[in-house]
């Protein structure tokens, strides 16, 4: 038996599967708002706790102004830098009027109704 080729392959062919999933293992890291955002979208999480986990994973809050904004259709990198630097946090943008939301260059009427909707 020590001349059959089988269990050499199998051997390989295990250590091949086991290599490829401790690769996935230790190279994957889920970016937790992305994550957030996913869940949100799914409905699975509400938005109270979305903005909770936004908080908290985003130390920067012009970040999360950015990351709830670009859930927007239409809002991009561009538009959600140019509303990040308009308002002081998310509370700010939420107790805004819809003028000066519409006064953020890049954002326009239409935009702003979907974004004021977006974080009632």
């Amino acid at each position: 038996m020590s001349g059959d080729p089988l269990p050499l392959w199998f051997v390989l062919a295990v250590a091949v599967v086991l290599a490829s999933y401790a690769k996935d293992y230790f190279e994957s890291d889920p970016d937790p708002v992305a994550q957030a955002r996913q869940a949100y979208a799914a409905g699975e999480i509400d938005h109270a706790e979305y903005e909770r986990r936004l908080e908290f994973h985003l130390d920067d809050r012009n970040e999360r102004i950015r990351a709830v904004v670009e859930d927007v259709s239409g809002v991009g990198e561009e538009i959600s830098e140019a509303i990040a630097r308009e308002y002081d946090s998310l509370d700010d943008l939420r107790e805004s009027d819809r003028e000066r939301l519409e006064g953020v260059p890049g954002v326009g009427a239409q935009r702003a109704e979907a974004v004021l909707e977006r974080i009632e």
